[in-house]
């Protein structure tokens, strides 16, 4: 059974990225913690369960899927709650 399910707000802490960055590796670091959205969970065969992910944002996030573990936690704010707020039909 997967960690996460579609719906789940988590946080993700690097983006990766089509093109190696100036430090050689293939993903950003540089914003931070990111609140995104599992949108689709997908299980391998060989390697586990991976996630597509939306931004809250509007960040790209390189159009890949994400695995587990770079998924750092859940995230503690309910998110569909604060859209709404904000909004007024709460």
């Amino acid at each position: 059974m997967s960690k996460y399910k579609v719906g789940d707000y988590v946080i993700i802490n690097k983006i990766f990225t089509p093109t190696l960055t100036e430090a050689g590796s293939n993903y950003d670091t540089s914003k931070g913690s990111i609140v995104v959205k599992i949108v689709e969970v997908q299980q391998t065969v060989s390697m586990g369960y991976c996630y597509k992910l939306e931004s809250l944002e509007g960040i790209d996030l390189g159009g890949v899927l994400y695995w587990e573990d770079d998924i750092v936690r859940k995230s503690d704010v309910d998110h569909e709650h604060e859209f709404w707020k904000a909004w007024g039909d709460r």
